[in-house]
């Protein structure tokens, strides 16, 4: 896997793609999960990368980090709520906006 900021770029621009309204991303011990929530309401579950990598992502958005690039897209988020249990931390993105790398 090229990076996690490489990872979450992409996996906004598809859900940005899938029109989603919000992205959800979660690490409750062991388990990573990400899940969009798409314009009817329902929810559709994404591959998600090892806990390890998405407990990175998870941490680079705790601590203020909201421009992520691919090869080929920047994505910045602009509304982002972060959430951190005893053994598990949740990030919901529900606004954010790509464009092309130069």
């Amino acid at each position: 896997m090229a990076g996690p900021g490489n990872f979450l770029a992409m996996v906004l621009v598809n859900a940005k793609r899938k029109e989603a309204r919000s992205l959800l991303l979660a690490v409750e011990g062991e388990n990573a999960r990400i899940e969009m929530l798409l314009p009817d309401g329902a929810s559709q579950p994404l591959v998600a990368p090892p806990a390890d990598v998405l407990l990175r992502i998870l941490g680079s958005l705790e601590d203020g980090e909201r421009e992520f690039s691919s090869s080929v897209y920047q994505v910045s988020v602009q509304e982002v709520a972060v959430t951190r249990g005893l053994d598990s931390v949740q990030a919901r993105i529900s606004a954010w906006s790509m464009g092309h790398c130069e």
